[in-house]
């Protein structure tokens, strides 16, 4: 009940703040303010051609849909650059925090688009020899300071992801200035297990103070979005509708395409009915090695000429959240017949020793286990600390993949109810499953410092996952019961 309602009033709210949005789709170019709020900061999102709603994962998210916020793992720090025509440039500067479940992530930007210098000419009398006269150069500048909050919730598998981003603008023309205030909403729809994500975002609602004699609107627009990723995240696919009170309606496909991890090759195409000079192909790469991303972009315009953007980008800090999609790692974990294994315990009282050190057994567990020890009482309990990585599709339909990620949140969640569950502990599952011949058959690993101190695996019908899960969760469950007894 508590979840229904919490959907229902976010989509109130969306829905209400999105009411100016009746004049959406209009050919009326050139009659909003503020115009720079409609460019394409992001290297990665302006390859995809702005396709990027749905499927934007970092903190350039602030403006495509914010509540891809709440996806970021780890805290980031992005610089981008852009030399725009007549030698007009822009440069932005971003940082995410995501914070632990579940309070989720926070955002900052600043972006300033400097339009360079200009020579300032001044209307003559009629009769003048000359119409106008030289009087010096000016300047003009673009300032925008971005705040941004995302969350998510689940209502069973359903996982709703929102986001709000306030932005303080600031625009000078020689000594004319003017002031506004807009904000954008986002709601993404990412349901647990599913590799597909729906999207909608109303962004640039407010009000923008005058420039000397005149105010205008600002560029309003509804973004609705759909995104997916195949071939065991490979390839990535967006596509994003943009419906704005001065535009008619842009469509906007594109594709990411990673051949190995570390890179990522990017395409998309701008289908735009109006005389705007920015439609078409768009392309671009990104390089990414210890968590070090190097993003570009190539944008052509028609008669203007192309311009390039670049982006350098930084993941640092402990995962704060498990991302939606990862790679396991086929490193080979090193297996010993036993190990000494040293973690903390509470103390009951100062003279208490803090920490106790137990020697386990591999060959002693057994995949058959299925009736875990009896837990001790809770104030004798070790404190273990347990966590699970996605686990490995190696073999059978792409019907199945969505059993890797939904192992994470399975295993998870049995762990919350016995206390076992530590987002940093030490102890580590992680695995791989496969469907071959009609069966599911699942291998998981008890990794401690990257040794294996305890293997299972279960196979059972491809049909009923969750029963093959609960037997690797009980017997899991049992090896970690029987540590702590020690």
């Amino acid at each position: 009940m508590k979840n229904k309602f919490v959907i229902t009033t976010a989509l109130f709210i969306f829905f209400s703040a999105a009411s100016p949005l009746h004049a959406l789709g209009r050919k009326d170019l050139g009659t909003t303010g503020a115009s720079f709020l409609k460019l394409t900061i992001s290297p990665r999102a302006a390859a995809l051609a702005e396709a990027y709603g749905a499927l934007g994962d970092d903190v350039a998210s602030i403006y495509s849909n914010p509540a891809g916020l709440s996806a970021l793992p780890k805290k980031q720090i992005q610089f981008s650059h852009a030399e725009l025509v007549a030698d007009i440039k822009l440069n932005s500067i971003f940082y995410a925090h995501p914070i632990s479940k579940p309070y989720g992530t926070f955002a900052l930007n600043y972006t300033l688009l400097d339009y360079g210098s200009m020579t300032r000419t001044i209307l003559n009398s009629p009769g003048a020899g000359n119409p106008y006269t030289i009087a010096g150069n000016f300047s003009a500048y673009d300032h925008l300071l971005a705040l941004a909050y995302s969350n998510e919730f689940l209502w069973g598998t359903h996982r709703f992801r929102w986001g709000m981003t306030a932005k303080f603008i600031q625009q000078t023309i020689s000594d004319e200035s003017a002031t506004g205030l807009a904000y954008d909403l986002g709601l993404l729809y990412a349901p647990i297990g599913k590799t597909w994500r729906l999207g909608a975002a109303v962004q640039n609602l407010g009000f923008l103070s005058r420039f000397r004699y005149e105010s205008d609107p600002l560029p309003v627009t509804l973004k609705l979005s759909a995104g997916n990723r195949f071939l065991r995240d490979r390839l990535r696919l967006g596509i994003d509708a943009n419906l704005a009170i001065d535009n008619t309606p842009v469509i906007s496909a594109g594709a990411e395409v990673l051949p190995i991890p570390a890179l990522a090759l990017r395409g998309g195409y701008r289908f735009d009915n109006n005389t705007s000079d920015y439609k078409g192909f768009t392309a671009g790469a990104g390089v990414t090695l210890a968590g070090v991303s190097l993003d570009y972009a190539y944008v052509p315009f028609e008669r203007l000429g192309d311009n390039h953007r670049f982006s350098l980008s930084y993941a640092f800090g402990e995962a704060r959240r498990e991302p939606d999609y990862q790679t396991i790692s086929n490193k080979p974990q090193e297996s010993v017949p036993s190990s000494e294994i040293s973690f903390p315990t509470p103390q009951k009282n100062q003279a208490a020793s803090s920490h106790i050190t137990v020697s386990v057994s591999v060959e002693e567990e057994s995949s058959e286990y299925l009736e875990p020890i009896p837990p001790t009482p809770v104030a004798e309990k070790i404190m273990l600390g347990v966590r699970a990585m996605p686990f490995a599709y190696r073999e059978g339909p792409e019907d199945y993949d969505w059993l890797g990620a939904s192992a994470m949140e399975v295993l998870h969640k049995s762990w919350k109810k016995k206390g076992f569950y530590n987002s940093s502990g030490p102890f580590v599952v992680e695995g791989e499953y496969k469907v071959q011949n009609g069966k599911l058959t699942i291998i998981a690993n008890l990794i401690i410092n990257e040794r294996v101190i305890g293997s299972f695996s279960e196979s059972g019908a491809p049909d009923l996952p969750f029963e093959v899960w609960e037997k690797i969760i009980r017997a899991i469950n049992g090896r970690l019961e029987s540590i702590q007894r020690q």
